[in-house]
């Protein structure tokens, strides 16, 4: 299964987030030949970087709204999640919970690898982990010619996570106020 963007464009591997120096620290390690590479978001510090060319709208500084996350996420035959390593002065960048972009590729049916954090390897436990980028290039050739595990790895994201709409968070959030307040 391979929706098309818009456009008409596709590519094999998407990313949708900030160009933070640890990203592109990371992503300059991994082997990318051979692989369609779709960055999208603020990769301002791509100017002149050989990553630059993988960028796919001219404005590097310019967001990405949701639809067209959406839509390039439906365009690729799988997507990554890479934390980032930069925090807050005083905060730790060492989180458990899983990110937001790990919750949307799950609901879309988008399979995806991440790196390991104590939520995803609760409720993901099938999705593929990786730490290094040697890992990553690895994990990502593999996904990539294996569609069956591809597709199933997306439905069982996509089943994990069914009931984390947005209404049934909002109600356990309020649950949780009303017991913190009794």
């Amino acid at each position: 299964r391979r929706v098309l963007f818009r456009s008409g464009r596709t590519s094999d591997v998407v990313l949708v987030g900030t160009g933070y120096a640890s990203r592109v620290a990371f992503l300059e390690q991994v082997d990318w030949h051979g692989i369609d590479l779709a960055l999208l978001g603020n990769w301002k510090s791509l100017a002149d970087h050989p990553l630059r060319a993988n960028v796919k709208h001219a404005k590097l500084d310019a967001c990405i709204d949701n639809d067209d996350a959406i839509g390039w996420y439906r365009s690729a035959r799988m997507s990554i999640n890479l934390y980032r390593r930069e925090a807050e002065v005083g905060a730790d960048a060492n989180g458990w919970a899983m990110t937001p972009r790990e919750v949307e590729l799950a609901a879309i049916g988008c399979p995806f690898v991440t790196q390991p954090r104590g939520e995803n390897l609760e409720l993901l436990p099938h999705v593929p982990k990786f730490t290094e980028p040697d890992e990553l290039s690895d994990v990502v050739r593999w996904m990539l010619t294996n569609d069956d595990k591809r597709f199933e790895i997306a439905r069982l994201s996509q089943a994990a996570l069914a009931d984390w709409t947005f209404t049934n968070r909002a109600k356990q959030l309020l649950k949780l106020i009303d017991l913190r307040r009794a």
